[in-house]
């Protein structure tokens, strides 16, 4: 697993460190970015397998991240999942429906992530 290189996007510092370090421990390489704007330009530069996002950020939310990424020819197929406290229809139907493949709520179980994880690589790489 250690060739699966993950966007972690997170503003929450301590939960970006701890989630960061959870995936690093499961055997992923993980590159971190502290916003939406950031996470957009981090992607884009790095090319990763997954990308997982929080909604609420600044500078750029989920929503638009999730969207931009979309519009990008190198990163229109990659897996998106949005990890957030927003466990409501209203968003999870938003973030679908801008091109999130994924949705988990906080808090989260690891072993859980982990086989959504695997699970989007696996479809992503047969494809």
């Amino acid at each position: 697993m250690e060739d699966i290189k993950i966007l972690l996007v997170e503003d929450e510092a301590n939960l970006l460190k701890l989630t960061s370090l959870m995936l690093e421990k499961a055997g992923f390489k993980v590159i971190q970015a502290e916003n939406g704007a950031k996470g957009v330009e981090v992607a884009l530069k790095e090319n990763p397998d997954i990308v997982i996002t929080d909604l609420i950020m600044p500078e750029k939310n989920g929503f638009e991240l999730c969207k931009e990424l979309r519009k990008s020819e190198t990163m229109s197929k990659v897996p998106i999942i949005v990890l957030t406290a927003m466990g409501d229809e209203f968003n999870k139907i938003t973030a679908f429906d801008a091109g999130a493949d994924d949705y988990l709520t906080k808090p989260f179980n690891m072993d859980e992530l982990k086989a959504r994880i695997q699970s989007l690589l696996r479809r992503t790489k047969s494809s």
